[in-house]
């Protein structure tokens, strides 16, 4: 593994975890169902940067659970966070009906 690979996944690592921190803060401040969608959109990526990491260093092989020859867990986590991202948006769209 070379030096550049981990610098990255320790930007990534210490990028994800602040994000999913003050997400969470915001969440709590609100309260808002759109917000929450939004804060498991966040923790979603950084389950998927830990997963990416564990996976380098060899700690967990998530290969094994496959349907139709697709991979299960990384292509649940490539999509989730982009469906949460959808949703909080829409039900923040029709709180404001304004579209």
């Amino acid at each position: 593994m070379s030096n550049e690979y981990v610098l990255v996944l320790t930007i990534k690592l210490l990028l994800g975890f602040i994000s999913a921190i003050v997400s969470l803060m915001l969440w709590s401040k609100t309260r808002d169902g759109a917000w929450l969608t939004m804060v498991l959109g966040v923790i979603f990526l950084y389950m998927k940067i830990l997963l990416n990491v564990l996976n380098s260093f060899g700690f967990i092989a998530y290969d094994n659970i496959k349907i139709s020859g697709i991979v299960l867990i990384p292509l649940l986590f490539e999509t989730l966070p982009f469906v949460f991202f959808t949703i909080g948006m829409v039900i923040f769209l029709l709180r404001i009906r304004k579209y």
